[in-house]
């Protein structure tokens, strides 16, 4: 116990001898027009010290293998507020991928999960459009009865095109056999956002 209150008195006093320079910053750098790093990287994270989702963020695109510039608010005035002037969210992390405010660390890990986020980050044309195959999820109450009943209750796989637009948002519609061999073939037009799949039902 000793041992693991002395570690966070260490962790703690790390962060609290921060660079004077970070102390004193006066707005937030902006990393494509910072004169030490002449080819930002694709991504920016936005975040401060002993966040959890700032963490998972980090960790998913280090495991990705993905190059990023880190923003610390540590220390910045009014941190919050600028950024939300920047990326049109308070809360951190806030990522930005070329551009283009994408969220936080849910959403970077839903990009991840759609098959979006590495082809935005090579620098694929907007939209980003991906294909997935997909089952429907079965409680295990329905599959306990499929099973007694003796029904084979498998679903069939679906094929969802996901697409992520110059605007930030991630739209999923279903598509057929035919669309799934030319990814470009469908225009953002007729894709549903999940915000309108969520007022239908």
């Amino acid at each position: 116990m000793p041992r693991t209150r002395q570690r966070i008195r260490e962790v703690r006093e790390s962060f609290l001898r921060l660079d004077e320079s970070n102390r004193s910053m006066a707005a937030l750098p902006d990393p494509a027009r910072s004169p030490a790093a002449p080819t930002p990287a694709a991504v920016t994270v936005y975040t401060l010290p002993f966040c959890g989702a700032c963490a998972r963020a980090r960790a998913l695109l280090a495991r990705r293998a993905v190059a990023y510039d880190e923003v610390s608010g540590a220390g910045v005035a009014d941190f919050r507020g600028q950024l939300a002037a920047r990326t049109g969210g308070a809360t951190v992390p806030q990522i930005v991928i070329r551009g283009v405010a994408l969220g936080g660390a849910d959403d970077l890990a839903r990009l991840d999960r759609l098959g979006l986020l590495l082809p935005l980050v090579a620098g694929d044309p907007f939209p980003v459009v991906a294909d997935r195959v997909r089952r429907t999820r079965r409680s295990l109450g329905q599959w306990i009865a499929a099973t007694l009943a003796g029904r084979d209750d498998r679903a069939a796989p679906e094929m969802v095109r996901a697409s992520l637009g110059a605007d930030g948002q991630i739209q999923e519609r279903l598509v057929g056999a035919s669309e799934a061999a030319n990814p470009r073939a469908v225009s953002c037009d007729d894709f549903e956002t999940s915000r309108d799949a969520a007022s239908r039902s």
